[in-house]
Order: C-alpha cells, then sequence, then structure tokens
C-alpha cells in the first residue's frame, strides 16, 4: 500500500496538531514560529524545512504553543511565565 501525498500532508498536520497523542519533540524555533503566527493573527505557518501546519482557530494554535512549552520547559509550577502575545 502506498501514501498519496494528500494523506501524508493529512498525517503531517494530524501531527503536528497532536491529534495521535504521541509524544513529540520540539524545538525552541518551532516554538518561535507558533508564536509569531499568533501574533500576527496567522493561522498557517510553513517551517525552513517545508514542513506546514494548519490550526482552526486561535485557540488551536494556542494550544499547540502551550503543549510544546510544556514538552520545552516542563509542567513545573515554579518556572517563570512567558509574556502574553498581544497583536
Amino acid at each position: 500500500m502506498t501514501l498519496g501525498p494528500s494523506c501524508f500532508k493529512l498525517i503531517v498536520n494530524k501531527f503536528l496538531q497532536n491529534e495521535f497523542n504521541v509524544a513529540a519533540i520540539f524545538t525552541e524555533y518551532q516554538l518561535q514560529v507558533l508564536k509569531n503566527a499568533y501574533a500576527a493573527g496567522v493561522l498557517e505557518v510553513t517551517y525552513d524545512d517545508g514542513n506546514k501546519a494548519v490550526f482552526d482557530s486561535e485557540k488551536a494554535l494556542m494550544k499547540r504553543i502551550k503543549f510544546i512549552e510544556r514538552e520545552l520547559y516542563g509542567s513545573n509550577d515554579n518556572r517563570v511565565a512567558t509574556a502574553k502575545l498581544t497583536r
């Protein structure tokens, strides 16, 4: 069985939106790209490596940002809070 390009894109988008609930490794770069997109009101991002992530809403994008922050920095309540993004 061969997966076509559209199927592959669907899988990548679902993975980026964590719909598979799998552990993932994220980078500061990915986090910053998403924060920049949120601040600009953009729901679709393309990384330097060509990967794309499309979000249904600002709420979904912020959920992804918070998830990556927890993955990168842990969920320790004593950590320094990040600044709230504004437009």
